[in-house]
């Protein structure tokens, strides 16, 4: 996941994530992931709306939950996820 999207310049995790987002739009994990990309490459309304559909999935989500419920490896990749998030706008 990190590294994907900490090379991203032509954008192929934001497009991932806007398939997985359409294709399964009931589960948060798309427009979660399709709000960090978006926020990742500067694109911030798209990325807010993002996640705008991923709290109405998943209401009262936080940076402080996000911290404790993604299990990645690597503490980078988990600080670039965050830091994402928080420019999508989650709540901390």
């Amino acid at each position: 996941m990190g590294g994907a999207t900490r090379r991203d310049s032509g954008g192929s995790a934001s497009e991932a994530a806007q398939l997985s987002a359409e294709r399964f739009e009931q589960y948060p994990s798309g427009p979660r992931f399709l709000a960090m990309s978006l926020a990742q490459l500067g694109r911030k309304e798209e990325a807010a709306r993002a996640l705008a559909h991923f709290l109405n999935l998943s209401p009262g989500h936080t940076l402080a939950s996000a911290r404790h419920s993604y299990p990645l490896r690597q503490r980078a990749d988990l600080e670039h996820f965050l830091d994402g998030l928080a420019k999508a706008g989650l709540p901390a």
